[in-house]
């Protein structure tokens, strides 16, 4: 996308990670382009399966040495893909931020809040203990974590799932980075504590000036915090947009798609089926050689299924992988609050 604005912080041309399986090689990602500016959010969507996780495991380098990662990933003038493990050790937490989507996994259970708290702070940042405590309490506080003080002392068990991923947020916020990567991070979390942890993912990054790539499998999710959004499918992007025209005019038929079953239960009479997507997304073992989403497209035509589309400028500022794209408004549209 040739959007006009500062030069990219991150920018990922071409990547792609195979994975070797019984039977063959899993095609987790599959030639990704995206582009990441200061200061901007950007949402990264699709179902299970898409490939949206395995590009932001590739951005970090924490993949296993198995899978196979080429293409490149640009981030502040350095090609990540080309720098050694120590190098990456200390882009991790001090450059860029991680926010997983299971806060008890990411979190130590033997190990208090404060000392986890530390750790970052210390090892990137040259503190002392006791600087490092003072800030670990003015993080827990800015996250909302009530009597930070006396809660450095605590274990993860102690608190609940929303408030252990305020704790995970604050940790990824620590050192400042300039990019903040949140993969599914209210996937664990029921709805009203989703819209709180997203509310305060928005604040932060904004008040902090850091850029954000919000992994997600729900468009809903994203439509509050997004000022882009990439769709993908079949661990490709299939389209990019600002997020207001996205969710307004969708271009792509899996874009479309996916806003379509995202219901309104109250205004569906008791025995309406929800919408849903036919089919199943392809084996990412065996591609089909043409677009991957022509078995479940309702404008599929007999070239979709020869001839691969390429990722191409649709409307102004807009790209769309599709050899038919939805001509005009065809999907229940979100509404985006700002």
């Amino acid at each position: 996308m040739s959007a006009a604005g500062p030069d990219p912080l991150l920018e990922l041309r071409d990547l792609r990670v195979r994975f070797a399986v019984p039977g063959g090689t899993l095609s987790a990602v599959n030639g990704v382009d995206l582009v990441v500016r200061p200061g901007e959010a950007v949402g990264v969507v699709g179902e299970s399966g898409s490939g949206k996780s395995a590009t932001c495991l590739a951005i970090l380098g924490l993949h296993p040495r198995t899978a196979q990662v080429s293409g490149s990933v640009v981030f502040q003038g350095r090609d990540l893909l080309t720098l050694s493990d120590r190098a990456m050790r200390s882009v991790r937490g001090r450059e860029i931020g991680l926010v997983y989507q299971d806060p008890m996994a990411a979190l130590n259970p033997v190990r208090s809040i404060g000392a986890q708290l530390r750790e970052p702070l210390m090892l990137h940042q040259g503190m002392t203990r006791r600087q490092a405590n003072e800030r670990a309490a003015e993080l827990l506080a800015q996250v909302g974590i009530y009597n930070p003080a006396r809660q450095l002392a605590a274990h993860p068990h102690e608190f609940s799932g929303g408030m252990r991923q305020r704790i995970v947020i604050a940790m990824a916020v620590a050192c400042r980075p300039p990019l903040l990567l949140a993969d599914e991070p209210t996937t664990a979390l029921d709805v009203s504590v989703q819209a709180q942890v997203l509310d305060l993912l928005a604040e932060l990054t904004r008040d902090l000036g850091i850029a954000l790539v919000l992994i997600s499998h729900d468009l809903s999710v994203v439509s509050s915090v997004a000022d882009r959004v990439a769709v993908m499918y079949a661990g490709q992007v299939v389209e990019r947009s600002p997020a207001i025209s996205l969710f307004e005019d969708p271009r792509h038929p899996y874009t479309a798609a996916l806003l379509d079953s995202i219901s309104e239960v109250d205004d569906l009479p008791p025995d309406a089926l929800l919408p849903t997507i036919p089919g199943s997304p392809p084996d990412l073992r065996a591609l089909p050689a043409g677009c991957p989403f022509a078995p479940r497209c309702p404008r599929a035509q007999e070239h979709c299924v020869r001839e691969p589309p390429s990722l191409t400028p649709d409307l102004s500022d807009r790209d769309v992988a599709c050899w038919h794209p939805v001509p005009a408004r065809n999907a229940s549209p979100l509404k985006v609050a700002r």
